[in-house]
């Protein structure tokens, strides 16, 4: 019989444990040995996933951006008005910064890691493009459904 592929269980057990890690130490102070030992690997194992800690750097902003902008696109397609919706959207994100303080280090620190990575800097350019353009969908549907005045959404 076959074993199991449990790739993508271990990665995000990676992930976990780096964010944990990197919350409790900082990025930079964190090393590869302190994420192997957070999620019970040995270091050699934790090279099978990734090749090295930028990588698990980058692996958990994309998932962090990739999180964000999905459910800020399921908001576009919930039921209610695009005022009912984006009053909803506006708790989330408050919502979303009171569970994430505990990690603001991180975040500062992943903005820091796009100004020598551009991988990093294009997703985060990549992300807020989106994130804009999901407002703006959100509020044409209002414009066009009568919440809003009509007005340039870009603004």
């Amino acid at each position: 019989m076959p074993r199991p592929d449990v790739s993508q269980k271990r990665t995000a057990q990676i992930l976990d444990a780096a964010t944990i890690v990197f919350t409790r130490s900082g990025v930079y102070q964190s090393s590869m040995d302190d994420i192997a030992r957070e999620v019970g690997l040995s270091k050699g194992s934790l090279y099978v996933y990734f090749e090295s800690k930028d990588d698990i750097i980058e692996a958990i902003q994309e998932r962090l951006l990739k999180v964000d902008l999905d459910t800020l696109q399921s908001f576009l397609i919930a039921p209610g008005s695009a005022s009912q919706r984006l009053l909803l959207l506006t708790q989330y994100m408050a919502q979303e910064l009171e569970r994430m303080s505990p990690m603001l280090s991180i975040t500062y620190e992943l903005y820091a890691v796009a100004l020598r990575s551009e991988s990093v800097k294009k997703a985060y350019e990549d992300y807020f493009r989106v994130h804009r353009e999901i407002l703006v969908d959100l509020i044409h549907q209002g414009i066009k459904g009568g919440d809003f005045r009509d007005s340039d959404a870009q603004m």
